[in-house]
C-alpha cells in the first residue's frame, strides 16, 4: 500500500508565490516603466489561473497551465508552482527534475534553501526498482518508455504507484510484469525475454497427393500438410505407395516459417539409364553384322588369275 503524499502545507516554498505573481511579467533587469510584452502577460495570466487551482489542491488542472506559463516565461515563481503541483500529484521524478531548475537559477537564498529542502524529500519518496533482464531481448520498456538493450541488471528511481515491466523479442510472446510500489519502497524484477517462444509453422509439400507424411513419428497428412509446431529440431518422413520413403530433419526457430518440399529420390530403371540405351545399340549393331557373316550364302570361287591371287592371300 502507498503511503499518504505530505500535505500541500508543508511546502512553505509556495508562501510567496501570490507577491511573485505580479513580477512574473517582468525581465530581470529591466525597466519597471518597459510594457511587458503579451508573451508575458500571458504566461502571468496562466500562472494566477493556476495559483488559483493550487490554494485548492487540483494539481492535475494546475500543472498544464504552469508548464503552458513556462514555455512562454521562465520565473522561479512558476517552477516552484509547478514543482509543488508534481509534488501533489505524486510525480516526484518531475518535481524533482523541476526543483533542480529552481535551485539553478540562484535568485533568492531562502527560497533555494526551501527548494533543497523539498528535494530531499522528494528523492526520499522515490521507489527504488531492481530490473533483471535475460534472455537477450531486442527492446525493453518501463511504462512505454525504451530502457537498455540486452542481458542487463538496471537500478531504476520512480514514482510510487503502478508501474510496467516488459522485455521483448523477435519470434517470442512479450513478458510483462505489473508491480506496484510504495513510497521509498525497494523492489526487485525479473524478466525472461526467452521465456515465451511462438509457435513456428512448417510446411510439407509433395508431388502425389497421396503419400504420406509423418512428423516426429506422428501422421499429420498427404500430399500437402501445414502445421503450427514447437520451435527446435523435427524429422519428417515421405511415405510413397510404393514403400519408397524419404527423411529429412529441420531446425524451427521461434516464430519462423518453412516449407519443406520433398521429391521422390529413387534410383532410375536400368532402361532409362543413357549408358543403357547406348551399349544396347552397340551391341544391336553387332549383332546384325555378326548374323549377317554368320548366315550370309556361301559365296563361289572366283574366276581367273585375279581369283587365285586373292584366295592365296585370304589363307595366308
Amino acid at each position: 500500500m502507498i503511503a499518504r503524499r505530505p500535505a500541500l502545507a508543508s511546502l512553505t516554498l509556495l508562501a510567496a508565490l501570490g507577491r511573485a505573481a505580479p513580477a512574473l511579467a517582468q525581465d530581470d533587469g529591466a525597466p519597471e516603466a518597459l510594457a511587458p510584452r503579451p508573451a508575458d502577460e500571458e504566461a502571468r495570466r496562466l500562472f494566477a489561473q493556476a495559483l488559483a487551482l493550487l490554494n485548492e489542491q487540483r494539481f492535475a488542472e494546475a500543472a498544464p497551465l504552469l508548464e503552458r506559463s513556462l514555455a512562454l516565461r521562465e520565473h522561479p515563481a512558476a517552477l516552484a508552482a509547478l514543482a509543488a503541483s508534481y509534488r501533489g500529484l505524486g510525480r516526484y521524478v518531475r518535481a524533482i527534475a523541476t526543483l533542480e531548475r529552481l535551485v539553478a537559477t540562484g535568485r533568492d537564498a531562502a527560497q533555494e534553501a526551501e527548494a533543497r529542502g523539498v528535494l530531499a524529500e522528494c528523492r526520499r519518496a522515490l521507489a527504488r526498482v531492481t530490473l533483471r533482464v535475460t534472455g537477450e531481448p531486442s527492446e525493453v520498456l518501463v511504462d512505454g518508455d525504451r530502457v537498455d538493450v540486452g542481458d542487463v541488471t538496471r537500478e531504476l528511481t520512480l514514482d510510487p504507484g503502478a508501474h510496467r515491466f516488459e522485455v521483448r523479442r523477435m519470434g517470442y510472446e512479450p513478458v510483462r510484469e505489473d508491480r506496484r510500489v510504495g513510497v521509498g519502497e525497494a523492489a526487485e524484477v525479473a524478466l525472461d525475454a526467452s521465456a515465451r517462444p511462438m509457435p513456428a509453422t512448417l510446411v510439407i509439400e509433395t508431388p502425389q497427393a497421396t503419400t504420406s507424411i509423418r512428423v516426429d513419428g506422428v501422421p499429420v497428412g498427404r500430399g500437402r500438410h501445414a502445421m503450427a509446431t514447437a520451435s527446435g529440431r523435427h524429422a519428417i518422413v515421405v511415405t510413397w505407395d510404393d514403400g519408397h520413403a524419404q527423411e529429412r530433419v529441420v531446425e524451427l526457430a521461434p516464430g519462423a516459417r518453412m516449407t519443406v518440399s520433398i521429391a521422390p529420390n529413387r534410383a532410375p530403371a536400368i532402361t532409362a539409364r543413357w549408358w543403357f540405351w547406348a551399349g544396347a545399340s552397340a551391341v544391336a549393331a553387332g549383332l546384325i553384322v555378326g548374323g549377317y557373316l554368320l548366315f550370309r550364302p556361301t559365296d563361289t570361287v572366283p574366276q581367273g588369275s585375279w581369283a587365285n591371287v586373292s584366295e592365296a592371300i585370304s589363307v595366308r
